[in-house]
């Protein structure tokens, strides 16, 4: 299914062309028909002589509705470029045309309207060579000129069957299992709710499917589709589309935010593309410039970075990583074309080839030039190797939202790369799955070697601690707590790290005590064997021997702590659950006085010690006595 646009200055006929064709009156609002005028897009569709129907977008000719002409001019396949027979080549006829051009439209035809008002054939003659004068150079300079009336209804016949004619030549919309509404009007139906429409690209959506709003990330659900007022079960490619949705307000939504698959997009405040400066363009586009960037049906002010170079000329081509005000949502490949903001003047436009960089790349590095070349002229496998290894490891999920190539053909491609051994590692499953992470091996080598260099480090600086907490050691290496913990996940299951609730070690590693440590912990123990069944209080014992050593002392087993205040030496705490033990089995239970009277403690360290067992599954309470699990007889 195909989407063909008008195009042309303002009052040259486009809108009642349209309604000639197919009957319906694209200009729907109040003021449009006071005014005799478009002011925002229209919609339209027609079934053409061989049966195919085609979506119509009717945009605004008057300079002052730019913004809403480059919102209809994005999806479009193909295009009708009206020039009014009795006025000629005017104004916005030529901008129209370096927009058109600037999108890489292919296709188009160049319709004569208002032959009506034309008697003169000297003057018709005279437009007819100013009008193939103006197409030279341009997709539309072997364009067939069809001359029409509106009005009397002449040549519709005939420019319906060369919009046919056209419409052979122009290939279908991708499919890529990626699917987005880059969204053009947002309206309520009594009895359905809010409505979005816009033109189908690069997948399909069906009736009941879970689909986001962005770059809100509203969760929404499909109710109904309709496709030229038409129910569908599913949309296709490259079809004007209008999708119910469920559970979203119309005051939510605006024009320029995408409908998509859950998941498969990101929203950006920055993108790299490639730049064509036009050749009449007025002055010259420098590093930090001030633009308006519009894409599909977004727009945004951007500040301009030019890599490799101070400014782009007219005429020229260059690269740009444009810093967007607000956030949008767009893919690889799409068109773009920027504006002054004002006085409002077009200044070229190009193609995104990064749709979501990430960072900031530095202007005049070998690296950003070489980068920016393979993004314009790889083959897919070498931009995603390029991908792999600017930085971290990353999902697959991620390498498509960042790419802009399917899950489907990343997979495939990564399948082959590890095949043929190109340098990258899938470092999580055998089978690789949407959550799979992938890197080269250079940068995975780089980033254990940064995990396990910073826990050596840590045990060398305090070797009194069994390791590093999770948060610090991530902070140390800079990963996301996503990526932190699928990497330090890894490398547990592959027994190059350990951990111990919280905190991070090197396998094998026990806090070791220097000669100064061991003089401390032999007059710690001393001190806790003088009243050995009623310790000093942890507090007192860190106050004077310091907290590290007490903590060593817990993590080799030379103390165990009971509760948060005491802890008793191993040798005081076995002594103590030998003999519970002897006693439960001779009397069948022990009170918490008995337990208190046979070892001379207070009710505190009895206590304290009791309700450890218990904590541990040792002893179980009956009443107000301990008895030895079950599990733990014998």
């Amino acid at each position: 299914m195909f989407v063909i646009g008008t195009a042309g200055h303002v009052d040259h006929g486009k809108s009642t062309l349209i309604k000639a064709l197919t009957g319906i009156d694209p200009d729907r609002l109040r003021e449009e028909k006071e005014r005799q005028m478009t002011i925002d897009l229209g919609f339209a569709w027609l079934k053409l002589p061989s049966g195919e129907e085609v979506g119509i977008v009717d945009v605004p000719g008057h300079r002052d509705f730019i913004d809403n002409m480059l919102a209809g001019a994005g999806g479009i396949d193909a295009v009708l470029f009206i020039i009014a027979a009795d006025e000629g080549i005017m104004p916005q006829s030529r901008e129209h045309l370096s927009i058109l051009e600037l999108l890489e439209i292919k296709h188009g035809l160049i319709v004569l309207t208002k032959t009506d008002l034309v008697s003169d054939q000297e003057w018709f003659d005279l437009i007819k060579s100013d009008v193939k004068q103006f197409a030279a150079g341009t997709f539309l300079a072997n364009s067939p000129i069809v001359e029409v009336s509106s009005t009397t209804g002449k040549g519709l016949k005939e420019l319906l069957g060369s919009i046919d004619t056209m419409l052979k030549k122009c290939e279908p919309k991708r499919d890529i299992q990626r699917p987005r509404l880059p969204i053009d009007r947002v309206f309520t139906l009594k009895g359905f709710g809010t409505v979005v429409t816009g033109t189908m690209l690069d997948g399909q959506f069906s009736v009941g499917q879970q689909v986001e709003i962005l770059p809100q990330k509203l969760q929404t659900r499909i109710r109904g589709i309709q496709s030229h007022k038409k129910k569908a079960e599913v949309t296709a490619p490259g079809s004007r589309t209008a999708l119910n949705l469920i559970g979203v307000d119309v005051s939510e939504i605006e024009r320029g935010n995408v409908v998509a698959q859950v998941g498969t997009y990101s929203p950006t405040q920055r993108v790299d593309v490639r730049f064509t400066m036009l050749e009449d363009t007025q002055g010259i586009l420098s590093h930090d410039d001030l633009v308006k960037l519009y894409c599909g049906t977004s727009q945004s002010i951007a500040r301009v970075r030019v890599i490799g170079n101070e400014a782009v000329l007219p005429g020229e081509k260059g690269w740009l990583q444009l810093e967007l005000k607000d956030a949008i949502t767009v893919a690889n490949g799409d068109h773009f074309i920027l504006r002054k903001p004002s006085p409002g003047e077009t200044l070229g436009g190009g193609v995104i080839l990064n749709e979501n960089p990430g960072k900031r790349i530095k202007r005049f590095s070998e690296h950003s030039l070489d980068h920016f070349n393979l993004l314009e002229t790889g083959i897919t496998r070498d931009i995603l190797y390029a991908h792999l290894q600017i930085g971290n490891p990353i999902t697959i999920q991620a390498l498509s939202e960042k790419t802009g190539f399917s899950l489907e053909i990343i997979t495939n491609e990564v399948a082959k790369m590890l095949d043929v051994d190109l340098e990258v590692l899938e470092i999580q499953s055998e089978k690789i799955l949407s959550n799979s992470l992938v890197t080269t091996k250079t940068n995975w080598k780089k980033l254990t070697d940064s995990l396990l260099g910073n826990v050596r480090e840590y045990h060398i600086k305090f070797p009194l601690r069994q390791g590093i907490s999770k948060d610090e050691l991530r902070r140390a290496v800079g990963l996301s707590p996503r990526l932190f913990g699928m990497c330090t996940d890894l490398l547990i299951n592959k027994n190059q790290l350990s951990e111990q609730g919280d905190v991070i070690f090197l396998p094998g590693h026990l806090p070791e005590f220097n000669n100064e440590d061991k003089k401390a912990v032999n007059e710690l123990l001393a001190k806790m064997e003088l009243s050995p069944y009623s310790p000093p209080p942890l507090a007192n014992l860190k106050n004077e021997f310091g907290p590290e050593i007490i903590q060593a002392l817990i993590n080799k087993g030379l103390l165990v702590q009971t509760s948060d205040d005491i802890a008793f030496r191993q040798k005081e705490f076995d002594l103590m659950l030998s003999g519970l033990r002897e006693f439960i089995m001779r009397e069948g239970s022990i009170a918490l006085n008995q337990f208190r009277d046979k070892y001379q403690t207070s009710r505190k360290y009895a206590l304290s010690f009791l309700e450890y067992l218990d904590k541990k599954g040792i002893t179980a309470r009956d009443g107000d006595r301990r008895v030895i699990r079950a599990i733990d007889k014998g």
